[in-house]
């Protein structure tokens, strides 16, 4: 008689089991970007020190020269997000 593949064997389980180890639940987003953000910070002023402000800064203003770049980011995260939900939406789906 041939066994039965749909089940493991009993071998098989009980050499699983002796190895089974608890782990650590990774860490909640939020509070990982909240941790890296201290070093993002610190990352853009040593750019912005070691760069400078743009020649025409004076000109522009602060509302186009840091307003744009505050909305590109703004902007990028969305889509992040969005993007991360949609492929998690495809890839979990159960009707393909």
């Amino acid at each position: 008689m041939t066994q039965d593949q749909t089940q493991p064997s009993a071998a098989l389980l009980s050499k699983i089991s002796a190895d089974l180890r608890p782990v650590t639940a990774s860490p909640v987003p939020s509070r990982v970007a909240l941790r890296m953000a201290p070093l993002a910070v610190a990352a853009a002023l040593a750019i912005l020190f070691s760069i400078g402000l743009r020649r025409d800064a004076t000109t522009l203003g602060p509302l186009v020269t840091w307003g744009a770049s505050l909305v590109l980011v703004a902007l990028g995260a969305f889509v992040f997000v969005t993007a991360g939900t949609l492929a998690f939406g495809y890839l979990w789906r159960r009707d393909y």
